[in-house]
């Protein structure tokens, strides 16, 4: 916010409240935010007017509304008009899938302003950086960091997934001796990608995304025991440790994206998925597994691809609707492989060696054992030491309320922070 900026926050169900009237002051503008909560009910034509009876005397040169909602509702012509007669703009931004969005749309049609649609939370940070990008919303900076308050607050996006939040009340929010705005670059760049379902059609997607020189949150990006300011190479990873491990961490860094995507469909710690990987990779993969694999198309019990994921773990999973049946919609074609069952057999194998079918297996087994585990033992979606070592030992362990870590499990737990790195630092 500017010194002659205003905000006022109007909460809305089945009724509209003013929980906090024009302020300039961004304390108290953020205070408020922190305090909403969900009720249910939506009223837009409650909520529209009392947002325009409290901009209505306001001596300000533009006034906006920032519409959010995920429910449906209608307003009536009188209100949009009055809006209209005050010079009020609407942005709206609904939450929720496109077909039930007309509505908002054309509220911001009729009131020159934009509509957006957003339905995970990180489409929201989309928008939230595009309306502050080329609307120039509110490009205050509180702290004089160099980066927008508003950026600080609902989150920026890097190429990699990674969502980075920062105080807007402290310009080094690391204390490492750098602005928070010399770490992240101030503006986004509008990227596009190509994002592809599990039967391979592709869908372009363009998403505003920072580049980061160092991590804001941390001192040392790198773990390498330099802080950021003095680091001439602040996000070169150093390891050292045995062959395989140097291998291990390059399969983890090589396929970072897609292990961060399959840990958050899963809701999974995407350290623990990438730690299971890298354990597997380092203490129980030789060049005997990498060619006795095959051995698998004839309906043995073998520990496929980058997470060592056992044939019997994917049918498991399959029958437990954690993954799709022979996951990514392979066409069986039975006279090619002489049964339906080895046709079975033979799709599964050759889904499981890739590597973005094998890391979701891993994701969705670390799932599982929340599932199962979390009525005996509530703690375990963030116990990756636990977590890992069930996903070595497997799934006929039953739960019990005091379970205990093996020596595949502490090994991947000394490597949370490896992984974080590993994972997140371009």
């Amino acid at each position: 916010m500017g010194v002659s900026d205003k905000v006022s926050v109007v909460l809305f169900a089945n009724s509209s409240m003013l929980a906090c009237g024009l302020t300039n002051s961004r304390m108290t503008g953020i205070e408020t935010l922190g305090d909403i909560y969900s009720e249910g009910g939506t009223n837009f034509e409650s909520a529209i007017s009392m947002s325009v009876d409290v901009l209505e005397d306001s001596e300000n040169a533009e006034k906006t509304i920032l519409l959010l909602s995920d429910g449906e509702s209608t307003v009536s012509n009188s209100t949009i008009s009055q809006a209209i007669a005050n010079g009020i703009k609407i942005n709206t931004v609904y939450i929720g899938e496109e077909e039930n969005s007309i509505v908002m749309e054309n509220i911001a049609i009729q009131t020159e302003g934009e509509s957006y649609i957003a339905t995970t939370a990180e489409e929201l940070i989309d928008i939230y950086s595009e309306i502050n990008v080329i609307q120039r919303f509110d490009m205050t900076d509180g702290d004089n960091d160099g980066l927008a308050d508003i950026f600080e607050i609902s989150g920026m996006k890097l190429s990699n997934g990674q969502i980075i939040y920062t105080d807007p009340f402290i310009a080094d929010t690391d204390n490492d001796g750098l602005l928070d705005g010399e770490e992240i670059k101030p503006i986004p760049t509008h990227k596009k990608e190509i994002v592809f379902d599990n039967v391979g059609r592709g869908e372009e997607i363009w998403s505003y995304v920072f580049k980061m020189y160092t991590n804001p949150n941390l001192k040392d990006t790198d773990g390498d025991m330099v802080i950021d300011e003095c680091d001439t190479k602040p996000l070169e990873v150093t390891f050292s440790g045995s062959d395989l491990e140097t291998k291990a961490a390059k399969v983890i860094k090589d396929n970072a994206i897609t292990i961060i995507e399959m840990a958050e469909e899963y809701d999974v710690d995407p350290r623990f998925v990438a730690a299971s990987i890298f354990a597997e990779q380092s203490l129980n993969v030789d060049w005997v597994d990498s060619a006795t694999d095959w051995i698998a198309l004839f309906d043995a019990d073998m520990s496929v691809g980058i997470g060592q994921v056992r044939i019997s773990t994917a049918i498991f999973l399959e029958e437990q609707g954690y993954v799709d049946e022979i996951y990514g919609g392979i066409n069986i074609t039975v006279p090619t492989a002489g049964t339906f069952e080895r046709a079975v057999a033979i799709a599964r194998y050759n889904n499981l060696v890739q590597n973005e079918v094998n890391i979701k297996h891993v994701a969705a087994y670390l799932r599982y054992f929340i599932d199962a585990w979390s009525e005996e033992f509530p703690e375990i979606a963030s116990r990756g030491d636990i977590l890992c070592s069930l996903y070595n030992l497997g799934h006929k362990k039953q739960p019990h309320i005091d379970p205990e870590s093996n020596p595949f499990g502490e090994y991947a737990s000394k490597n949370f922070d490896l992984m974080w790195r590993l994972l997140y630092i371009n």
